[in-house]
């Protein structure tokens, strides 16, 4: 009897927590269309780095959520639930709109040699979307800014058995727009397939930095990342590593020939007014 009673409770707990997260889901969902309707959702930027000088190569572009009660929101809280609903449609849009329009401004504005660039992460669902490829290349005829600096970032997930997505990418490769592939060593892509993927740019994802502890974990993560950063130059690739916080992390990728890093040793994301000031 008391297993019994035990396993309708449970029954009844599991069901009110469904229940509790469909009607969360169901209001951040009306929350982010008022938000997108109310002009809310800005884009941000995070400075890419020479290792080599310090100076600012590009930036990464990010959406903040400037909620009226909640404050900024990070993507980390809103993007996921976007994905699933296709919200992510309009959102993406919507940076990569923005980010154009900046990119066009700085390359007006500084005309650096080489010049700079920007980079917009792309969802495994916008490229799927009947009329991305389409809009990207509007994007690319109308924007002021030079040949491969408007870059699209994409996951490997993203593209890891999707032949369509590949062959869309290298059309907008073809069309101009720069590309990388994001959070390098999380998915299934190995070392040996890098030579097949329509990238210029591979971005190691920030795990790689924490992996680095002991004696012995600094001997793996020396020589599993110079492998990555010695066959991507071998292939023609540049590389960006993520997630660098410290001055001891920007050194070692230094001493390992990586071209460009991010992070918040270097910045924290910004406004696109304040981002000028690192130019």
């Amino acid at each position: 009897e008391f297993r019994r009673v035990l396993f309708r409770s449970w029954k009844i707990f599991a069901r009110d927590m469904e229940e509790t997260a469909r009607g969360d889901a169901v209001v951040l969902e009306t929350d982010l269309r008022r938000g997108l309707g109310q002009n809310e959702f800005a884009v941000y930027y995070q400075p890419i780095v020479r290792l080599e000088d310090g100076s600012v190569a590009g930036f990464e572009a990010l959406l903040r959520w400037h909620h009226p009660e909640k404050g900024v929101v990070s993507p980390t809280d809103f993007i996921a639930h976007s994905e699933e609903t296709g919200l992510i449609i309009a959102l993406g849009r919507f940076a990569l709109e923005r980010t154009a329009s900046d990119l066009a401004d700085w390359q007006r504005h500084f005309p650096l040699e080489p010049p700079l660039f920007a980079s917009v992460n792309v969802s495994r669902r916008q490229l799927r979307e009947e009329n991305f490829a389409l809009s990207i290349e509007k994007l690319l005829a109308a924007g002021n800014f030079r040949e491969g600096t408007f870059k699209l970032e994409v996951t490997e997930s993203a593209i890891e058995i999707d032949q369509e997505a590949r062959r869309i990418l290298e059309w907008l490769r073809d069309m101009g727009a720069g590309l990388a592939i994001d959070d390098f060593g999380t998915g299934l892509s190995t070392l040996s397939q890098l030579k097949d993927l329509p990238f210029e740019t591979v971005k190691i994802d920030r795990s790689f930095l924490a992996r680095r502890g002991g004696v012995q974990e600094e001997a793996d993560a020396t020589a599993v990342m110079s492998s990555i950063v010695a066959l991507a130059h071998e292939l023609k690739r540049t590389v960006i590593v993520e997630g660098v916080e410290s001055e001891r992390d920007a050194i070692w990728l230094k001493q390992l020939g990586c071209e460009y890093a991010q992070g918040f040793y270097f910045s924290a994301p910004l406004p696109s007014e304040i981002g000028r000031a690192y130019v």
